[in-house]
């Protein structure tokens, strides 16, 4: 039981580094472009549902990804 925790929270972790990694990248993206927004720079409600749309899809991405090694140590811990 103590490896099977041990490797939710080893999965767990990976995921938010995931998350964290791509929400990087979609700032950096974000900055790098600010200039192509015109007038919709300035719509910051906007701005900030696109980031959490897009955290909402990299979350699914992410929980899909993760789904096979999951089934093999909830599988691995269940048959010891």
């Amino acid at each position: 039981m103590k490896n099977y925790l041990y490797s939710l929270r080893f999965l767990f972790s990976i995921h938010i580094a995931g998350l964290l990694l791509l929400s990087l990248f979609r700032l950096i993206l974000f900055f790098r472009g600010t200039a192509n927004l015109g007038d919709e720079s300035g719509e910051y409600l906007l701005q900030s549902e696109a980031f959490l749309r897009g955290l909402w899809f990299d979350n699914v991405v992410a929980c899909y990804i993760l789904l096979l090694p999951l089934a093999v140590a909830s599988i691995s811990a269940w048959f010891g």
